[in-house]
């Protein structure tokens, strides 16, 4: 079956829907477009939720009645729990793990146990550090 031209209108009237909802929630500060190459996005390339996005999204998704993973399970933890139990698939959730486990007696106290946890966890990525 061919397209007819009345097909590519709609498709092409989606496309352009589409983009000005993305134009909307990016202006709103909810996404933010990322350009592959690192230069200037544009159209038509990856969005990603921002840091409000993510807030906005978890509150729709708890109003909504579903389950949503929150931050802080990991707060008392030793460092090498956070590195071995933090879920790495999910960038945003993985950092505010780590800012809520951050406040130690000092930056530099929290630096020193994550690169000691690093080590005794063996990765190959860094075994120069040893």
């Amino acid at each position: 079956m061919e397209p007819r031209p009345l097909d590519d209108a709609i498709t092409g009237r989606v496309a352009r829907d589409v983009g000005d909802i993305i134009d909307a929630l990016e202006l709103a500060g909810i996404v933010a477009r990322a350009d592959a190459d690192g230069g200037a996005p544009d159209h038509g390339a990856a969005v990603g939720l921002t840091p409000a996005g993510a807030v906005a999204a978890r509150r729709l998704l708890v109003a909504a009645g579903y389950d949503v993973a929150v931050a802080g399970r990991f707060k008392d933890a030793t460092a090498t729990e956070l590195l071995t139990g933090v879920y790495l698939d999910d960038p945003a959730l993985a950092e505010a793990e780590v800012l809520t486990w951050r406040p130690r007696p000092s930056p530099h106290q929290a630096a020193v146990e994550l690169a000691d946890a690093v080590r005794r966890l063996g990765h190959p990525s860094c075994a120069s550090w040893r």
